[in-house]
């Protein structure tokens, strides 16, 4: 998942080596007698390495690095499918397409321009080859984007190479770092993640994505950059990253930022902030025009909520749809999809070797079990019986889209139009 702008919300430490991400996460496993468990959202990882011959060797790579100086790494890779709610994932499917046409047109624009190069004795030449420049460079930047993808069979390429890397094992050479078993997810990583921080299992993430400290809350230390020798950990919580970084010597170079709209600070129910992510725009819902940190910063003052998140929640949710005119029921439906999102690991999981039965329970982030689910989201139900019991219910119109390449994908009629499922 990604919030739009929402590393604004995020104080921040940078300048930081891995010694000291390291120095960091064991004293804070030891403030809390856990290990120092690092969740690294791979699926994240690999994006940052698509450019490379061999991503998957290079992600690979990267978590025997983070082990190296004492730590304990969690590599966390999304299941092989996308929650229906997820509509960002559809958008990001048409974006790619978008660039693989586009990419088409420029090729042939080219050719042309060549042929005009080479055949017509008139021909501008340093025009056109200024113009074949231009195309060239659109070319490259769209076919990069029309293939920027997880590779094939990702998940068990990772597990192969890191076994045989030895990185699984402890050896003298790591301080006792080393890489556990790949987990996959049952969705997607974040729900995972956020789990794990949520419950204390883990002292960090790692993810560029901004979605699972603003969802996570104050609990929540990110790596939000890793590359290069440079790191930087961001948190919604000021007091959090002050205190991580007391853990530091006193000659370090770290430098920390307060974040530009604090908003998210201090904010304990998951619902507030799943609101806020609504607002600004995140995978779930586009966001509404015209709010973004600032805005919503000064709807949060005019609340007057005196410290009752309750009553801010409730003062958002009238905002919402006054602004939207969606229904009750259709927002209740959004915000559930964020904060119910099952978090368990997937039965294809290298580190599932019993397969999940069909009677299992799901796990959800912040031990927050739904009691009931609109249709829309009945794959985050809890088990079986709950999806044939009065758990379920009708919720909100859904209408169906054939969507990029055949793909179709449900979604809330109110978004668009279609005919009704």
């Amino acid at each position: 998942m990604g919030v739009k702008n929402g590393s604004k919300f995020l104080h921040s430490c940078s300048k930081l080596t891995l010694t000291e991400v390291s120095t960091i996460a064991k004293g804070l496993a030891r403030d809390s007698s856990i290990q120092p468990r690092v969740i690294v959202d791979c699926s994240n990882v690999v994006f940052v390495y698509n450019h490379y011959l061999n991503p998957t060797d290079a992600v690979a790579k990267h978590l025997s690095r983070l082990a190296a100086p004492g730590l304990v790494i969690v590599p966390v890779c999304d299941g092989p499918n996308r929650p229906v709610a997820k509509q960002a994932t559809h958008a990001r499917n048409a974006a790619r397409e978008v660039c693989r046409i586009a990419s088409i047109v420029n090729r042939d624009d080219i050719r042309l321009l060549k042929h005009q190069v080479a055949k017509d004795p008139n021909a501008d030449r340093e025009e056109l080859n200024k113009r074949i420049q231009t195309l060239s460079s659109k070319l490259k930047a769209n076919e990069r984007q029309a293939t920027i993808t997880i590779p094939r069979n990702f998940v068990a390429d990772l597990d192969h190479e890191l076994e045989q890397a030895r990185a699984y094992e402890i050896d003298g050479e790591s301080a006792g770092g080393y890489v556990e078993q790949v987990v996959m997810s049952e969705f997607q990583a974040d729900a995972y993640m956020v789990g794990q921080v949520a419950s204390g299992s883990a002292v960090m993430a790692l993810t560029q994505d901004t979605d699972i400290p603003l969802l996570a809350g104050d609990c929540c230390i990110s790596i939000n950059v890793f590359t290069k020798g440079s790191y930087s950990i961001v948190s919604t919580s000021a007091k959090a990253i002050q205190n991580a970084m007391l853990h530091l010597s006193a000659d370090t170079k770290a430098e920390f930022r307060i974040a530009p709209v604090p908003l998210f600070d201090g904010i304990a129910d998951c619902r507030v902030r799943a609101m806020f992510m609504l607002m600004l725009g995140c995978d779930v819902y586009p966001g509404i025009n015209g709010v973004g940190p600032k805005t919503l910063e000064a709807m949060v003052k005019d609340s007057n909520h005196n410290g009752s998140e309750d009553a801010l929640l409730s003062f958002m949710k009238h905002k919402f749809m006054e602004k939207t005119k969606l229904t009750t029921e259709a927002l209740e439906t959004y915000i559930d999809s964020i904060v119910h999102e099952p978090s368990n690991t997937s039965p294809a999981s290298p580190s599932n070797s019993d397969e999940l039965s069909d009677k299992v329970k799901r796990t959800y982030m912040f031990n927050n079990q739904p009691s009931r689910l609109p249709k829309y989201l009945e794959e985050f139900a809890v088990d079986d019986d709950f999806k044939s019991g009065v758990n379920m219910f009708e919720g909100p119109a859904i209408g169906n889209c054939t969507g990029v390449s055949g793909r179709s994908h449900a979604f809330l009629l109110h978004e668009g139009h279609a005919t009704p499922t």
